[in-house]
């Protein structure tokens, strides 16, 4: 199988994906109580920019809002691209709000949790789909 997943046949892909590891951290989202949410590191399985699947070993339910910071080689170079724009830099890695519209057990405490990204900054899915891009045109 190809290793970057272009839109399928039934178009339910909107933004072309890339299998890659990156380091993640995991936290539910809870608007009242940020402090008592314990964040989770995990790695990616896929990334694109409208969302992306990752192992855990904590089990999410479908419809979970999840807020996630997403490490990836190489932001800095495209976020320098939109520093000023806002009158602010891009954080260090990409922060964004996303809801888990998936969840398999692969095994006994380990699941492959696919989201949606349902809260993230312009700027922030266009240097995601540049990143995409790139690493796609660098594997092809």
């Amino acid at each position: 199988m190809n290793k970057n997943h272009r839109i399928q046949a039934d178009n339910r892909r909107v933004y072309t994906r890339i299998d890659r590891p990156h380091l993640l951290k995991v936290k539910m989202f809870d608007l009242k109580d940020q402090s008592s949410v314990r964040k989770i590191e995990a790695i990616t399985r896929n990334v694109s920019a409208g969302g992306l699947a990752f192992e855990s070993e904590q089990f999410f339910e479908s419809g979970t809002v999840l807020e996630i910071e997403l490490d990836t080689p190489g932001w800095e170079k495209l976020r320098g691209v939109f520093d000023g724009e806002k009158g602010d830099a891009l954080p260090s890695a990409v922060m964004l709000l996303a809801k888990v519209i998936r969840t398999r057990v692969i095994e006994e405490d380990l699941y492959d949790i696919a989201v949606s990204f349902v809260g993230i900054d312009d700027r922030h899915r266009h240097a995601l789909t540049k990143y995409v891009q790139e690493r796609e045109n660098s594997a092809g």
